[in-house]
């Protein structure tokens, strides 16, 4: 397959950004589901809906892929743990690929699992790569330097593209390394070398950031910064790609051609760090977290570990938004988990194809999105022992422009 390289064309939304109150957004709270799966899981990172009702679940804390049958009567692993033919070793990601096919991004092999649409497991695809830069130039970097090794795909959509982060780090026509101004996404496909860029996402490095044998860092910074946030990507089925800002909070669309439709600034009133917000996030940093450690013969094994918390210097608001909140419904409308009061139930900005907020959604207490189906979404709780289970709600109709 060949790509086509599309000039971007800029058209300019005219709507002036307005507080959300003045604008009569309709809010909407879910309450019931229509749905529960009695069996429990250790973590539900995602879920992907067939045609059939069938849905694909990624547990990646205990490493496997699931299918869950239409009538929610039972679920089976799908291929085998290892790093043969129809095996995973530490997949991380689902990606929904064409028709009732979906790809496992597997962190422990560095390739792609392909999920045929009968939910057995089918060939792999690597996404190994150097960013195109020759390292035989720079004998300090490797491959598994962060920032040098291609990113893996993040998105997919129904007509089989794959979407990746560039890296940060490019080469210079002189020969030295440099920290771009921007972040190039990617499209491509498993069987295309060539990769074409879709779109920019303004990385939030910190200014002092530099190189050092390949990786980006910043001298004097001390710690991390609790609810630091940066501007974030999605890919909808049809090949859009929305860019979620932050400082202003608004949304660019990019169609498949390149035409870009920058959004109206989202106007929101920012939320003060209190010391509920400092109390759960210590709790957050202090608990127990697992990690997968990886021998040289790509031998695993997860562990649970303590991390110790260190008192930061805290900001003084909330950003809009923090990670992984930007997600593209089954509808092609863009939902964003906003920042709220400590305790609030989850609450989500609906965007249209324009880059403007037409509904909100609150979510049940306790509850956190993992996929979405046709006019359903699918959460999960937790009960008293940390297990967690599935539940269906169904959506409310939602203005489309």
């Amino acid at each position: 397959m060949t790509f086509r390289r599309y000039p971007l064309l800029v058209v300019v939304a005219t709507l002036a950004a307005a507080p959300l109150c003045s604008q009569h957004i309709p809010i909407s709270v879910l309450s019931q589901a229509e749905a529960s799966f009695h069996h429990g899981f250790t973590h539900i990172e995602v879920v992907r809906e067939l045609s059939d009702g069938r849905l694909i679940l990624l547990d990646p804390m205990d490493r496997v892929v699931q299918v869950i049958d239409s009538e929610w009567m039972s679920v089976r692993q799908i291929g085998r743990h290892g790093s043969g033919p129809h095996e995973y070793l530490e997949p991380s990601k689902l990606l929904t690929y064409r028709g009732d096919s979906t790809l496992v991004r597997d962190r422990g092999n560095v390739r792609l699992l392909l999920i045929t649409p009968d939910a057995e497991a089918g060939e792999t695809f690597s996404y190994r790569g150097s960013a195109g830069i020759d390292l035989s130039r720079y004998p300090s970097l490797r491959l598994s330097s962060a920032g040098i090794m291609l990113r893996p795909p993040g998105a997919a959509d129904e007509s089989g593209f794959l979407y990746s982060e560039a890296s940060p780090i490019v080469a210079t026509a002189n020969g030295t390394l440099a920290l771009a101004d921007s972040v190039a996404i990617e499209r491509w496909t498993p069987s295309a070398a060539a990769r074409d860029t879709v779109a920019y996402l303004p990385h939030a490095l910190d200014p002092r950031a530099e190189i050092v044998q390949g990786m980006v860092v910043v001298p004097g910074r001390r710690g991390i910064t609790p609810f630091a946030t940066s501007p974030q990507w999605a890919v909808a089925l049809d090949g859009r790609v929305a860019v979620v800002h932050v400082d202003p909070y608004r949304v660019d669309v990019i169609d498949p051609l390149g035409e870009l439709t920058r959004g109206p600034e989202i106007a929101y009133e920012p939320i003060r760090v209190s010391n509920a917000h400092k109390l759960r996030w210590r709790e957050e940093r202090e608990g127990r977290t697992a990690i997968t450690f990886v021998t040289p013969d790509r031998q695993s094994t997860t562990r649970m570990v303590t991390r110790p918390a260190v008192e930061p210097d805290w900001p003084r608001h909330l950003p809009p938004f923090l990670s992984d909140a930007v997600h593209f419904a089954s509808d092609g409308m863009l939902w964003i988990q906003r920042t709220t009061e400590a305790g609030a139930p989850p609450t989500f900005d609906i965007v249209d194809r324009a880059g403007r907020v037409v509904a909100q959604m609150t979510l049940p207490h306790g509850r956190r999105l993992v996929g979405f189906g046709r006019g359903t979404v699918y959460l999960v709780r937790k009960d008293e022992v940390d297990l967690e289970y599935l539940e269906r709600y169904r959506l409310p109709g939602i203005r489309h422009q």
